[in-house]
């Protein structure tokens, strides 16, 4: 997984006590925090999240708009197919 050495799991608790997030909006809100808490880049397509979370691209779609939405992320499009996703401080 590049720079990042996973030895866990650990959420932020303004994710863990988001009472407007569901599990896999906690969940994907903490995989873009792995990389932009260390000023890393967050490349993800909606095929990789679907992956991850084992839902549909459709689904993962929606995820990044609703998490866009509610101000948590927000989303520029990169050329080859994945977005760049940062969290919102």
């Amino acid at each position: 997984e590049g720079d990042r050495i996973i030895k866990g799991i650990w959420f932020p608790i303004e994710i863990w006590e988001a009472e407007d997030l569901d599990w896999n909006e906690k969940i994907l809100l903490m995989e873009i925090d792995s990389f932009t808490s260390k000023g890393l880049d967050c490349f993800m397509s909606n095929e990789y999240i679907a992956q991850f979370l084992k839902i549909s691209e459709w689904k993962a779609g929606q995820m990044v708009n609703d998490l866009i939405k509610k101000g948590y992320v927000t989303k520029t499009k990169f050329e080859e197919g994945a977005d760049i996703l940062s969290q919102m401080s």
